[in-house]
């Protein structure tokens, strides 16, 4: 087990060398029982703002024991294995934030699988330890065992375009989604940031008339209630189309907020015949059937829609 210190604004976080008591943590995967972690982070902070916040990583996804002094906290774990977010705001429980790392103007990578677990109560004593289960219900061990119960907080996004007709003129395929937030807070697991794009590759079988790619995010900014999705396809012959597709009543009334499906039916690729456009922005007032051919200067690598 890794301890790793780290400073912040306002309180310190601290790793204990000795003293206290050692409480044995254990998470149980009951709401995502795939979930595979390389490892967890667990922040305990004290209930009293004056006190000490302890950092710990461990290996794995069982959980281990860690050492702290006496006291009343609040635990804040989560996975420590996705290299795409950077955090922020870890200061605070109620503040600690999730941020998709930027690829550039208004994209940014997808997160990928962020499993967060709270307690929101733990007091730790000489006779053992109390805390409040993830059902709101008081715990009293004395072996010091706290069990937490984290769930996946990205929302994972499947992109399936279907009936496609023109599949043979395709070479490549991708899409992008619009609308996405940027941050995550963990304790609530209210998405917050900004507003956001994110890309992902357009697969499909051979001989098939349908594509289909995945991605995941941090869902949507409350009060913000748009979403498109930009569909990229380069032709066999070299050429590079968009089309730009509201989305947004799928997203926002999927059965499933943490698990989104959007389905585009009856894609008709561009052929020869697809006009010039003068327009500039990819998407609006564009030529035939929405589509939008995308043209790269190979002496600037700028883009000309």
């Amino acid at each position: 087990m890794a301890l790793i210190l780290q400073s912040c604004s306002h309180s310190a976080i601290i790793c204990p060398d000795g003293g206290g008591r050692v409480i044995d943590v254990r998470f149980m995967w009951n709401d995502a029982p795939d979930a595979m972690p390389d490892g967890m982070t667990l922040y305990f902070f004290p209930v009293n703002s004056d006190g000490n916040i302890w950092r710990f990583d461990i290996a794995g996804r069982d959980g281990g024991k860690v050492e702290l002094p006496f006291g009343s906290y609040r635990l804040l774990a989560f996975n420590n294995d996705l290299p795409r977010i950077d955090y922020s705001e870890i200061s605070s429980y109620d503040s600690f934030t999730a941020n998709a790392r930027f690829a550039g103007k208004a994209l940014v990578y997808a997160p990928g699988l962020l499993y967060v677990g709270t307690v929101g109560f733990v007091d730790v004593t000489v006779c053992g330890v109390e805390y409040t289960d993830h059902e709101g219900c008081g715990k009293n061990c004395p072996r010091g065992l706290v069990r937490c119960y984290p769930k996946l907080e990205s929302t994972i996004y499947n992109v399936i375009v279907r009936d496609i007709d023109g599949m043979s003129l395709v070479r490549s395929a991708s899409a992008t989604i619009e609308g996405i937030a940027s941050a995550m807070k963990l304790a609530s697991g209210d998405a917050t940031g900004y507003v956001v794009g994110e890309s992902l590759s357009l697969s499909s079988l051979r001989q098939s008339s349908e594509m289909n790619g995945v991605t995941t995010g941090f869902g949507s900014i409350p009060g913000k209630n748009e979403y498109w999705l930009i569909i990229t396809v380069t032709r066999t012959d070299g050429k590079t189309f968009a089309k730009r597709i509201d989305v947004s009543s799928q997203v926002l009334n999927s059965s499933n907020p943490r698990n989104v499906t959007i389905i585009v039916d009856g894609l008709d690729i561009p052929g020869d015949d697809l006009p010039p456009s003068s327009d500039d922005n990819v998407g609006i007032e564009v030529g035939v059937d929405g589509w939008h051919e995308i043209i790269i200067d190979i002496n600037t690598d700028s883009v000309i829609a």
